[in-house]
Protein backbone atom coordinates (compact mmCIF):
# COMPACT_ATOMS: atom_id res chain seq x y z
CA UNK A 1 0.00 0.00 0.00
CA UNK A 2 1.59 3.06 -1.14
CA UNK A 3 1.65 6.79 0.38
CA UNK A 4 -1.08 7.69 -1.20
CA UNK A 5 -3.45 5.01 -0.59
CA UNK A 6 -2.11 5.24 3.16
CA UNK A 7 -3.80 8.89 3.54
CA UNK A 8 -7.08 7.43 1.54
CA UNK A 9 -7.33 4.24 4.25
CA UNK A 10 -6.93 7.37 7.02
CA UNK A 11 -8.90 9.78 5.49
CA UNK A 12 -12.28 7.20 3.87
CA UNK A 13 -13.88 7.24 7.70
CA UNK A 14 -13.01 10.83 8.40
CA UNK A 15 -14.76 11.97 5.28
CA UNK A 16 -17.40 9.72 5.32
CA UNK A 17 -18.47 11.21 9.07
CA UNK A 18 -17.88 14.50 8.73
CA UNK A 19 -19.87 14.43 5.33
CA UNK A 20 -23.10 12.76 6.88
CA UNK A 21 -22.65 15.30 9.76
CA UNK A 22 -22.48 18.33 7.50
CA UNK A 23 -25.10 16.94 5.13
CA UNK A 24 -27.67 16.66 8.15
CA UNK A 25 -26.59 19.75 9.35
CA UNK A 26 -26.63 22.14 6.47
CA UNK A 27 -30.39 20.17 5.38
CA UNK A 28 -31.68 20.96 8.43
CA UNK A 29 -30.62 24.47 8.42
CA UNK A 30 -31.88 25.05 5.11
CA UNK A 31 -35.43 23.52 5.94
CA UNK A 32 -35.37 25.77 8.42
CA UNK A 33 -34.92 28.88 7.15
CA UNK A 34 -37.07 27.49 3.76
CA UNK A 35 -40.24 26.69 6.17
CA UNK A 36 -39.59 23.18 4.77
CA UNK A 37 -43.10 21.01 5.90
CA UNK A 38 -41.44 17.92 7.77
CA UNK A 39 -44.58 16.17 8.34
CA UNK A 40 -45.16 17.95 12.09
CA UNK A 41 -42.59 15.87 13.76
CA UNK A 42 -40.22 18.38 16.04
CA UNK A 43 -37.30 16.26 14.94
CA UNK A 44 -37.78 15.63 11.68
CA UNK A 45 -36.87 12.46 8.94
CA UNK A 46 -33.35 13.03 7.03
CA UNK A 47 -35.25 12.36 4.36
CA UNK A 48 -37.66 14.95 4.49
CA UNK A 49 -35.22 17.62 4.95
CA UNK A 50 -33.54 16.92 1.53
CA UNK A 51 -36.95 16.34 0.11
CA UNK A 52 -36.91 20.14 -1.45
CA UNK A 53 -34.39 22.24 -3.16
CA UNK A 54 -31.79 23.53 -2.43
CA UNK A 55 -31.70 20.97 -0.03
CA UNK A 56 -31.86 18.05 -2.31
CA UNK A 57 -28.81 18.59 -4.00
CA UNK A 58 -27.07 19.22 -0.70
CA UNK A 59 -28.72 15.86 0.16
CA UNK A 60 -27.75 14.12 -3.25
CA UNK A 61 -23.95 15.71 -2.98
CA UNK A 62 -23.55 14.53 0.80
CA UNK A 63 -25.03 11.10 0.27
CA UNK A 64 -23.42 10.09 -2.75
CA UNK A 65 -19.59 11.06 -1.04
CA UNK A 66 -20.89 9.44 1.84
CA UNK A 67 -21.26 5.85 -0.10
CA UNK A 68 -17.84 6.40 -2.13
CA UNK A 69 -16.09 6.98 1.13
CA UNK A 70 -17.97 4.30 3.10
CA UNK A 71 -17.22 1.48 0.38
CA UNK A 72 -13.00 2.72 0.81
CA UNK A 73 -13.66 2.62 4.68
CA UNK A 74 -14.44 -0.98 4.39
CA UNK A 75 -12.26 -1.83 1.96
CA UNK A 76 -8.98 -0.95 3.64
CA UNK A 77 -10.52 -1.89 7.12
CA UNK A 78 -10.53 -5.50 5.12
CA UNK A 79 -7.06 -4.78 4.26
CA UNK A 80 -5.93 -4.14 7.73
CA UNK A 81 -7.72 -7.33 8.92
CA UNK A 82 -7.02 -9.41 6.83
CA UNK A 83 -2.66 -8.82 7.15
CA UNK A 84 -3.43 -8.53 10.79
CA UNK A 85 -5.20 -12.19 10.73
CA UNK A 86 -3.00 -13.60 8.15
CA UNK A 87 -0.47 -14.55 11.17
CA UNK A 88 -2.45 -15.42 13.53
CA UNK A 89 -4.26 -18.09 11.50
CA UNK A 90 -1.17 -19.46 10.57
CA UNK A 91 0.23 -20.44 13.87
CA UNK A 92 -3.74 -21.67 14.44
CA UNK A 93 -4.52 -18.95 16.72
CA UNK A 94 -7.55 -17.97 14.66
CA UNK A 95 -9.63 -19.92 12.42
CA UNK A 96 -10.06 -19.32 9.17
CA UNK A 97 -13.17 -19.08 9.18
CA UNK A 98 -12.59 -15.70 10.66
CA UNK A 99 -10.90 -14.56 7.71
CA UNK A 100 -13.64 -15.13 5.96
CA UNK A 101 -15.67 -13.52 7.93
CA UNK A 102 -13.99 -10.42 7.45
CA UNK A 103 -14.50 -10.78 3.37
CA UNK A 104 -18.22 -11.68 3.82
CA UNK A 105 -18.79 -7.97 6.37
CA UNK A 106 -16.51 -6.41 3.81
CA UNK A 107 -18.46 -7.18 0.88
CA UNK A 108 -21.89 -6.36 2.68
CA UNK A 109 -21.03 -3.42 4.01
CA UNK A 110 -19.92 -2.61 0.61
CA UNK A 111 -22.95 -3.29 -1.41
CA UNK A 112 -25.48 -1.73 1.70
CA UNK A 113 -23.92 1.90 0.29
CA UNK A 114 -25.79 1.18 -3.31
CA UNK A 115 -28.85 2.11 -1.03
CA UNK A 116 -27.69 5.87 -0.03
CA UNK A 117 -27.51 7.52 -3.64
CA UNK A 118 -30.44 5.86 -4.49
CA UNK A 119 -32.69 7.30 -1.43
CA UNK A 120 -31.71 10.73 -1.99
CA UNK A 121 -32.17 11.01 -5.68
CA UNK A 122 -35.66 9.48 -5.48
CA UNK A 123 -37.05 11.58 -2.56
CA UNK A 124 -39.91 10.81 -0.28
CA UNK A 125 -42.46 12.80 -2.89
CA UNK A 126 -41.69 11.64 -6.34
CA UNK A 127 -40.77 7.87 -5.45
CA UNK A 128 -41.81 6.85 -1.87
CA UNK A 129 -41.75 3.35 -2.00
CA UNK A 130 -38.38 3.08 -4.50
CA UNK A 131 -36.82 5.81 -1.26
CA UNK A 132 -37.87 3.79 1.86
CA UNK A 133 -36.87 0.37 0.52
CA UNK A 134 -33.29 2.11 -0.66
CA UNK A 135 -33.34 3.36 3.20
CA UNK A 136 -34.16 -0.10 4.33
CA UNK A 137 -31.27 -1.94 2.24
CA UNK A 138 -28.61 0.28 3.66
CA UNK A 139 -29.71 -0.01 7.67
CA UNK A 140 -30.21 -3.63 7.10
CA UNK A 141 -27.44 -4.61 5.43
CA UNK A 142 -24.96 -2.19 7.67
CA UNK A 143 -26.22 -3.85 10.65
CA UNK A 144 -25.54 -7.12 9.65
CA UNK A 145 -21.56 -5.54 8.11
CA UNK A 146 -21.33 -4.14 11.70
CA UNK A 147 -21.83 -6.92 13.83
CA UNK A 148 -19.54 -9.62 11.78
CA UNK A 149 -16.54 -6.64 11.63
CA UNK A 150 -17.11 -6.28 15.44
CA UNK A 151 -16.99 -10.50 15.59
CA UNK A 152 -13.47 -9.85 13.67
CA UNK A 153 -12.41 -7.31 16.05
CA UNK A 154 -13.06 -9.92 18.80
CA UNK A 155 -11.20 -12.23 17.23
CA UNK A 156 -8.49 -9.87 16.55
CA UNK A 157 -8.20 -8.52 19.68
CA UNK A 158 -8.38 -12.47 21.34
CA UNK A 159 -5.53 -13.12 19.34
CA UNK A 160 -3.50 -10.43 21.07
CA UNK A 161 -4.12 -12.45 24.74
CA UNK A 162 -1.85 -15.31 23.04
CA UNK A 163 0.71 -16.08 25.27
CA UNK A 164 3.83 -13.51 25.18
CA UNK A 165 6.24 -15.37 22.74
CA UNK A 166 3.90 -14.97 20.01
CA UNK A 167 2.14 -12.00 21.19
CA UNK A 168 5.10 -10.08 21.00
CA UNK A 169 6.04 -12.02 17.76
CA UNK A 170 2.91 -12.24 15.17
CA UNK A 171 4.19 -8.87 13.86
CA UNK A 172 1.50 -6.55 12.31
CA UNK A 173 3.41 -3.28 10.84
CA UNK A 174 2.10 0.02 12.05
CA UNK A 175 2.20 3.69 12.03
CA UNK A 176 4.73 3.93 15.02
CA UNK A 177 8.25 3.68 14.99
CA UNK A 178 7.94 0.43 17.89
CA UNK A 179 5.07 -1.39 18.76
CA UNK A 180 5.02 -3.78 20.96
CA UNK A 181 2.65 -6.71 22.11
CA UNK A 182 1.24 -4.63 24.91
CA UNK A 183 0.99 -1.46 22.64
CA UNK A 184 -0.89 -3.45 20.14
CA UNK A 185 -2.89 -5.08 22.49
CA UNK A 186 -4.43 -2.11 24.29
CA UNK A 187 -4.77 -0.64 20.29
CA UNK A 188 -7.02 -3.67 19.34
CA UNK A 189 -8.90 -3.56 22.79
CA UNK A 190 -9.66 0.35 22.20
CA UNK A 191 -11.20 -0.07 18.93
CA UNK A 192 -13.15 -3.25 19.94
CA UNK A 193 -14.59 -1.54 22.94
CA UNK A 194 -15.59 1.46 20.67
CA UNK A 195 -16.77 -0.42 18.07
CA UNK A 196 -19.09 -2.74 20.92
CA UNK A 197 -20.30 0.36 22.73
CA UNK A 198 -21.13 1.88 19.03
CA UNK A 199 -22.53 -1.48 17.82
CA UNK A 200 -25.17 -2.01 20.53
CA UNK A 201 -26.37 1.84 20.21
CA UNK A 202 -26.68 1.48 16.67
CA UNK A 203 -28.61 -2.08 17.15
CA UNK A 204 -31.23 -0.44 19.86
CA UNK A 205 -31.86 2.24 17.30
CA UNK A 206 -32.16 0.15 14.41
CA UNK A 207 -35.06 -1.89 16.22
CA UNK A 208 -36.76 1.06 17.40
CA UNK A 209 -36.78 2.48 13.78
CA UNK A 210 -37.35 -0.14 11.53
CA UNK A 211 -38.70 -3.64 13.09
CA UNK A 212 -40.38 -2.29 16.53
CA UNK A 213 -41.09 1.57 14.96
CA UNK A 214 -43.16 -0.26 11.23
CA UNK A 215 -44.89 -2.56 13.69
CA UNK A 216 -46.52 0.40 15.70
CA UNK A 217 -46.27 3.19 13.58
CA UNK A 218 -49.88 3.93 11.56
CA UNK A 219 -49.50 3.92 7.39
CA UNK A 220 -48.74 6.68 6.31
CA UNK A 221 -50.67 9.27 5.49
CA UNK A 222 -50.62 12.35 2.85
CA UNK A 223 -51.45 15.84 3.61
CA UNK A 224 -53.85 17.11 2.45
CA UNK A 225 -54.01 20.54 0.00
CA UNK A 226 -56.08 22.33 2.15
CA UNK A 227 -53.67 21.49 5.35
CA UNK A 228 -50.94 22.40 3.31
CA UNK A 229 -52.13 25.89 2.55
CA UNK A 230 -53.60 26.01 6.16
CA UNK A 231 -49.36 26.00 6.89
CA UNK A 232 -49.01 28.90 4.79
CA UNK A 233 -46.47 26.87 2.14
CA UNK A 234 -47.46 28.79 -0.18
CA UNK A 235 -50.87 28.02 -3.19
CA UNK A 236 -48.23 27.17 -5.74
CA UNK A 237 -46.18 25.09 -3.65
CA UNK A 238 -49.08 22.43 -2.65
CA UNK A 239 -51.15 23.08 -5.47
CA UNK A 240 -49.03 23.03 -8.41
CA UNK A 241 -45.47 21.27 -7.02
CA UNK A 242 -46.65 19.40 -4.48
CA UNK A 243 -49.91 18.24 -6.03
CA UNK A 244 -50.43 14.31 -6.13
CA UNK A 245 -54.19 14.54 -7.04
CA UNK A 246 -57.33 16.80 -6.58
CA UNK A 247 -57.09 16.25 -3.16
CA UNK A 248 -53.68 15.13 -1.24
CA UNK A 249 -50.69 16.36 -1.45
CA UNK A 250 -47.14 14.19 -2.48
CA UNK A 251 -46.27 15.42 1.43
CA UNK A 252 -46.62 13.19 4.39
CA UNK A 253 -48.71 14.07 7.40
CA UNK A 254 -47.44 12.29 10.60
CA UNK A 255 -49.31 14.75 12.83
CA UNK A 256 -52.04 12.27 13.68
CA UNK A 257 -49.54 9.49 14.53
CA UNK A 258 -47.13 12.14 15.89
CA UNK A 259 -45.62 10.04 19.49
CA UNK A 260 -44.69 6.58 17.30
CA UNK A 261 -43.33 8.76 14.49
CA UNK A 262 -41.12 10.68 16.37
CA UNK A 263 -39.34 7.74 18.12
CA UNK A 264 -39.11 6.42 14.50
CA UNK A 265 -37.64 9.19 13.12
CA UNK A 266 -35.16 9.67 16.69
CA UNK A 267 -34.39 6.08 16.01
CA UNK A 268 -33.51 7.36 12.39
CA UNK A 269 -31.06 9.78 14.03
CA UNK A 270 -29.67 7.30 16.47
CA UNK A 271 -28.59 4.97 13.27
CA UNK A 272 -26.61 7.77 12.07
CA UNK A 273 -24.95 8.88 14.67
CA UNK A 274 -23.88 5.43 15.69
CA UNK A 275 -22.81 4.39 12.33
CA UNK A 276 -20.43 7.57 12.46
CA UNK A 277 -19.09 6.68 15.64
CA UNK A 278 -18.50 3.19 14.32
CA UNK A 279 -17.31 4.37 11.23
CA UNK A 280 -14.28 6.31 13.74
CA UNK A 281 -13.13 3.02 15.27
CA UNK A 282 -11.66 2.83 12.22
CA UNK A 283 -9.21 5.04 12.50
CA UNK A 284 -8.14 4.18 16.11
CA UNK A 285 -5.79 0.87 15.58
CA UNK A 286 -3.40 3.06 13.46
CA UNK A 287 -2.14 -0.01 11.77
CA UNK A 288 -0.61 -0.31 8.12
CA UNK A 289 -1.67 -3.66 6.26
CA UNK A 290 0.77 -5.44 4.13
CA UNK A 291 4.39 -4.12 2.82
CA UNK A 292 3.89 -0.31 3.53
CA UNK A 293 6.45 -0.40 5.81
CA UNK A 294 8.59 -3.28 5.16
CA UNK A 295 11.50 -1.19 3.54
CA UNK A 296 12.14 1.53 5.70
CA UNK A 297 11.96 -0.96 8.50
CA UNK A 298 14.94 -3.01 6.29
CA UNK A 299 16.67 0.46 6.24
CA UNK A 300 16.62 0.22 9.70
CA UNK A 301 18.09 -2.86 9.47
CA UNK A 302 21.15 -1.84 7.11
CA UNK A 303 19.96 -3.42 4.71
CA UNK A 304 20.06 -1.22 1.46
CA UNK A 305 17.63 -0.95 -1.06
CA UNK A 306 19.56 -2.18 -3.84
CA UNK A 307 19.88 -5.31 -2.08
CA UNK A 308 16.41 -5.78 -1.76
CA UNK A 309 15.83 -5.22 -5.24
CA UNK A 310 18.69 -8.22 -5.95
CA UNK A 311 17.03 -10.41 -3.63
CA UNK A 312 13.55 -9.88 -4.88
CA UNK A 313 14.85 -10.15 -8.56
CA UNK A 314 16.77 -13.43 -7.36
CA UNK A 315 13.53 -14.92 -6.10
CA UNK A 316 11.31 -14.05 -9.31
CA UNK A 317 14.02 -14.77 -12.04
CA UNK A 318 15.32 -18.10 -11.02
CA UNK A 319 18.64 -16.53 -9.35
CA UNK A 320 17.72 -18.54 -5.93
CA UNK A 321 17.68 -22.52 -6.86
CA UNK A 322 17.22 -23.45 -3.32
CA UNK A 323 13.89 -24.84 -2.19
CA UNK A 324 11.32 -23.17 0.21
CA UNK A 325 11.32 -23.87 3.68
CA UNK A 326 9.03 -25.89 5.16
CA UNK A 327 7.70 -22.68 7.39
CA UNK A 328 4.93 -24.92 8.80
CA UNK A 329 7.64 -26.84 10.81
CA UNK A 330 9.72 -23.15 11.56
CA UNK A 331 6.85 -21.29 13.50
CA UNK A 332 6.34 -24.23 15.25
CA UNK A 333 9.71 -23.68 17.05
CA UNK A 334 7.80 -20.45 18.30
CA UNK A 335 7.18 -22.78 21.04
CA UNK A 336 10.54 -24.16 21.80
CA UNK A 337 11.79 -23.65 24.81
CA UNK A 338 15.24 -22.50 24.04
CA UNK A 339 14.10 -20.22 21.57
CA UNK A 340 11.99 -18.61 23.95
CA UNK A 341 14.80 -18.60 26.48
CA UNK A 342 16.81 -16.75 23.99
CA UNK A 343 15.11 -14.12 23.27
CA UNK A 344 14.60 -12.84 27.17
CA UNK A 345 18.19 -13.42 27.19
CA UNK A 346 18.91 -11.00 24.47
CA UNK A 347 16.23 -8.92 25.18
CA UNK A 348 15.65 -8.46 21.42
CA UNK A 349 12.36 -8.76 20.26
CA UNK A 350 11.73 -9.22 16.11
CA UNK A 351 8.55 -7.25 16.67
CA UNK A 352 10.44 -4.14 16.65
CA UNK A 353 11.60 -5.04 12.91
CA UNK A 354 14.79 -3.63 13.84
CA UNK A 355 18.51 -4.40 13.89
CA UNK A 356 20.07 -5.93 16.86
CA UNK A 357 22.55 -3.64 18.28
CA UNK A 358 25.84 -4.83 19.85
CA UNK A 359 25.04 -6.39 23.07
CA UNK A 360 22.06 -7.78 22.12
CA UNK A 361 24.51 -9.39 19.09
CA UNK A 362 27.03 -10.58 22.09
CA UNK A 363 24.48 -11.53 24.28
CA UNK A 364 22.69 -13.98 21.77
CA UNK A 365 26.47 -15.44 21.01
CA UNK A 366 27.25 -16.36 24.32
CA UNK A 367 23.66 -17.41 25.38
CA UNK A 368 23.66 -21.70 25.74
CA UNK A 369 19.57 -21.48 24.85
CA UNK A 370 20.64 -19.37 21.86
CA UNK A 371 23.26 -22.09 20.83
CA UNK A 372 20.61 -24.69 21.32
CA UNK A 373 17.99 -22.66 19.02
CA UNK A 374 19.86 -22.63 16.54
CA UNK A 375 20.76 -26.32 16.20
CA UNK A 376 17.28 -26.79 16.20
CA UNK A 377 16.43 -24.46 13.63
CA UNK A 378 19.41 -26.52 11.87
CA UNK A 379 17.65 -29.58 12.38
CA UNK A 380 14.47 -28.13 10.98
CA UNK A 381 15.91 -26.67 8.06
CA UNK A 382 19.38 -28.83 7.63
CA UNK A 383 19.41 -27.71 3.90
CA UNK A 384 19.38 -24.15 2.36
CA UNK A 385 16.52 -22.82 1.44
CA UNK A 386 14.01 -19.58 0.72
CA UNK A 387 11.68 -17.89 2.55
CA UNK A 388 10.48 -15.14 -0.28
CA UNK A 389 13.55 -13.79 -0.95
CA UNK A 390 15.12 -14.43 2.29
CA UNK A 391 17.80 -17.49 1.90
CA UNK A 392 17.94 -19.02 5.29
CA UNK A 393 22.08 -19.96 5.33
CA UNK A 394 23.09 -17.15 3.40
CA UNK A 395 21.14 -14.36 4.61
CA UNK A 396 20.58 -15.11 8.12
CA UNK A 397 22.36 -18.27 10.30
CA UNK A 398 25.61 -17.50 8.10
CA UNK A 399 26.01 -14.13 8.70
CA UNK A 400 24.91 -14.67 12.05
CA UNK A 401 27.62 -16.87 13.07
CA UNK A 402 30.01 -14.51 11.54
CA UNK A 403 29.14 -11.38 13.46
CA UNK A 404 29.50 -13.80 16.94
CA UNK A 405 33.33 -14.29 15.29
CA UNK A 406 33.14 -17.61 13.65
CA UNK A 407 34.45 -17.46 10.16
CA UNK A 408 31.86 -18.86 7.80
CA UNK A 409 32.13 -19.53 4.41
CA UNK A 410 30.22 -18.53 1.11
CA UNK A 411 26.97 -19.81 1.16
CA UNK A 412 25.38 -20.28 -2.63
CA UNK A 413 22.01 -20.60 -4.24
CA UNK A 414 22.19 -23.84 -3.17
CA UNK A 415 25.64 -25.47 -2.39
CA UNK A 416 28.85 -24.61 -0.29
CA UNK A 417 31.93 -23.28 -1.93
CA UNK A 418 34.72 -25.42 -2.06
CA UNK A 419 36.93 -23.43 0.42
CA UNK A 420 33.94 -23.36 3.14
CA UNK A 421 35.30 -26.44 4.93
CA UNK A 422 34.40 -24.76 8.48
CA UNK A 423 30.76 -25.09 8.09
CA UNK A 424 29.29 -27.90 10.51
CA UNK A 425 26.59 -30.36 9.95
CA UNK A 426 23.22 -29.68 11.78
CA UNK A 427 24.18 -30.34 15.17
CA UNK A 428 28.05 -30.87 15.34
CA UNK A 429 30.52 -29.30 15.26
CA UNK A 430 30.62 -25.65 16.75
CA UNK A 431 28.09 -23.71 17.31
CA UNK A 432 27.16 -19.71 17.66
CA UNK A 433 27.14 -20.07 21.27
CA UNK A 434 30.79 -21.93 21.51
CA UNK A 435 32.29 -19.28 20.07
CA UNK A 436 33.27 -15.97 22.17
CA UNK A 437 33.06 -12.39 20.31
CA UNK A 438 36.30 -11.96 17.95
CA UNK A 439 37.40 -15.93 18.04
CA UNK A 440 37.40 -17.42 15.09
CA UNK A 441 36.90 -21.34 15.83
CA UNK A 442 38.01 -24.29 13.20
CA UNK A 443 35.79 -27.30 12.48
CA UNK A 444 37.28 -30.35 13.67
CA UNK A 445 39.04 -32.84 10.81
CA UNK A 446 35.94 -35.42 11.26
CA UNK A 447 33.19 -33.02 10.66
CA UNK A 448 32.19 -32.94 6.81
CA UNK A 449 30.87 -29.72 5.07
CA UNK A 450 26.83 -29.43 4.91
CA UNK A 451 25.53 -30.65 1.83
CA UNK A 452 23.20 -28.90 0.02
CA UNK A 453 20.54 -29.89 -2.54
CA UNK A 454 21.85 -29.40 -6.31
CA UNK A 455 21.08 -25.98 -8.12
CA UNK A 456 19.35 -27.29 -10.80
CA UNK A 457 16.76 -29.18 -8.59
CA UNK A 458 15.21 -28.36 -5.58
CA UNK A 459 15.08 -30.90 -2.92
CA UNK A 460 11.52 -32.08 -2.38
CA UNK A 461 12.28 -34.29 1.48
CA UNK A 462 9.72 -33.31 3.85
CA UNK A 463 11.82 -31.65 6.29
CA UNK A 464 12.81 -28.70 3.99
CA UNK A 465 8.99 -29.22 2.41
CA UNK A 466 10.14 -28.91 -1.02
CA UNK A 467 8.12 -27.50 -3.98
CA UNK A 468 4.76 -29.42 -2.58
CA UNK A 469 5.01 -26.42 0.54
CA UNK A 470 1.80 -24.25 0.20
CA UNK A 471 4.10 -20.39 -0.70
CA UNK A 472 3.31 -17.47 1.54
CA UNK A 473 3.77 -14.30 0.49
CA UNK A 474 7.80 -12.63 0.69
CA UNK A 475 6.42 -10.22 3.50
CA UNK A 476 4.41 -13.22 5.59
CA UNK A 477 7.62 -15.38 4.68
CA UNK A 478 9.62 -12.83 5.93
CA UNK A 479 7.61 -12.37 9.52
CA UNK A 480 7.81 -16.52 10.02
CA UNK A 481 11.47 -16.29 9.69
CA UNK A 482 11.64 -13.31 12.04
CA UNK A 483 9.75 -14.92 14.80
CA UNK A 484 11.43 -18.66 14.83
CA UNK A 485 14.93 -16.55 15.02
CA UNK A 486 14.09 -13.76 17.18
CA UNK A 487 17.60 -12.78 18.43
CA UNK A 488 19.69 -13.46 14.61
CA UNK A 489 18.59 -10.02 12.59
Amino acid sequence: MGVTARHMRRAAPVVASATVVTTLVTCLIIAKANNVYTGGLTWPYFSDLGRDSPGYYVFCVGLTIVAMALCATWYFNYKFQSSALRIPTLLGYVSPFVSWTARASTAIGIISTIGLPILAFFSTASCPSLHNNAAYWFFLLETMAIFLNTFVSYRLFNSAKVPEVTAGEIPVICDFEDIDAESKFYGLRRTLRLQVVCSALFFVAFLLYLPIGLSVVQPFKRLTIDRCLEHDLGALYCSVTMKFDDVFTKLWNYEDDYYATQMRAAAQLGCILTLVGYSISFLTHHVESGHTQLFPRLQKMKITLGTILLLNAAAFFGGIAAAPCDTTALSKLLMNENVKTCRADSGYNAASMTAATDAQVTAVCNSKACTEAMKTLKEVAPQECTIGPIRLYADVIDPLEQRCGRKSGSVGAGSVGAGSANASAPGSGPSVGDVGSGSVAKSPTTTKPRTNAPTSSPSTTPRNGGSDTVSLSAFGAVVVLATVVAAIL
